[in-house]
């Protein structure tokens, strides 16, 4: 069923732009529990399905690795636009302009898995560059 706990569209408030953590569940692959994947959606709801496939239109990269389950969710962004880039820099932290300085002092362990991306995200969002801002 459609997990009514996750944020979605407030009415009359614009568009939701929301980026998001799934961990894979899948016992069926060597390796396969635990791993994570990061993305972008305007209906947190739907995505969630989507990767679990129960709704067509799941990335391909997350077929394999089903079930998946969304442990974290940030929204808030003013635009599409910035959502996006959010959604790089969190898939991409060694690359990111914001956090690049922080995370190299970092080992590449540290930020693997849930607790990896959530030290990723942590930096992020303490950042000097506001992502949500117009």
């Amino acid at each position: 069923g459609e997990d009514d706990t996750l944020p979605a569209p407030l009415p009359g408030r614009g568009r939701f732009y929301a980026c998001y953590l799934l961990v894979s569940l899948s016992e069926k692959r060597k390796g396969g529990k635990g791993r994570t994947y990061i993305g972008f959606t305007v209906n947190p709801n739907r995505r969630i399905r989507q990767h679990n496939g129960e709704l067509a239109m799941g990335a391909c990269s997350t077929r394999a690795l089903r079930p998946w389950q969304m442990v974290l969710v940030v929204y808030g962004f003013s635009s599409k636009a910035r959502a996006l880039a959010f959604e790089w820099a969190w898939q991409h932290p060694r690359m990111s302009r914001s956090i690049k300085d922080k995370v190299l002092t970092m080992t590449r362990g540290s930020l693997v898995g849930v607790k990896g991306k959530a030290r990723t995200l942590r930096e992020l969002l303490a950042s000097r560059w506001r992502w949500w801002t117009p």
